[in-house]
Order: structure tokens, then C-alpha cells, then sequence
């Protein structure tokens, strides 16, 4: 695969991954906001994280707004004109980067699924 065509794959998933963002976010606040009753405390975080289909659904909005933010970094950051080596050793730590902030995250969502909901 050409540069071209990992320039124009990473552009498509940018714009796709914001429209998922924008998504995500309104389902997120509504059901945190509106559908609980209006009341937030860490028992009804619990509980709904309880639910296999709330961990999905926060874990793929977890992967959605990492990828969108640390390829809108990267894009910023390859605007500068950097050397072609740097910018493939920016690739790979972004990458890597991004990576570890999903299990890390993933883990903290499974934490909450395995507790006992109160």
C-alpha cells in the first residue's frame, strides 16, 4: 500500500470515526443525563457498566475518540514538513500509544462489569 493510500484511509476513518464521535456522545449524555432519572452517582455508573452491551458500547466509543484525537495530533504534527523517517516513527508510537490507552481503558470498563453491581 502507497503513501497515497494510507493518506486517503487514514482521512476517510478521521472523518467517519467524527460522525461515530458525534454519535456516541449524544447517546452517552442522553442516557447519563435524561434516562437515569437525571440522577449520576458512581452506584448507577456501576450498574449500567454491569451490562455487557454498555462495556461494548464504551469501549468502542473508547477506540473512537482515541483514534480521532491522536490522528488529529498526528495530522497536525505531520503539517510541519517532518522527514519522511520521522514521521513513520511517529506513525508507529502513535500507534503503539494509542494502543495501550485502549486496554488501559478497556481494563478499567472490565473492572466495572466484574464488580458486583450495588
Amino acid at each position: 500500500m502507497g503513501k497515497s493510500q494510507f493518506s486517503m484511509w487514514g482521512w476517510l476513518l478521521q472523518r467517519i470515526t467524527g460522525v461515530l464521535l458525534v454519535i456516541g456522545m449524544i447517546v452517552h449524555y442522553l442516557y447519563l443525563h435524561f434516562f437515569t432519572g437525571g440522577i449520576l452517582n458512581f452506584n448507577i455508573v456501576t450498574e449500567r457498566l454491569h451490562s455487557p452491551w454498555w462495556v461494548l458500547f464504551d469501549a468502542c466509543l473508547l477506540g473512537v475518540i482515541i483514534y480521532h484525537g491522536l490522528y488529529g495530533v498526528l495530522g497536525i504534527l505531520t503539517d510541519c514538513n517532518m522527514k519522511p523517517s520521522t514521521q513513520k516513527t511517529l506513525n508507529y508510537l502513535f500507534g503503539i500509544v494509542g494502543i495501550g490507552l485502549f486496554f488501559y481503558g478497556f481494563i478499567a470498563l472490565l473492572t466495572f462489569y466484574y464488580k458486583a453491581p450495588v
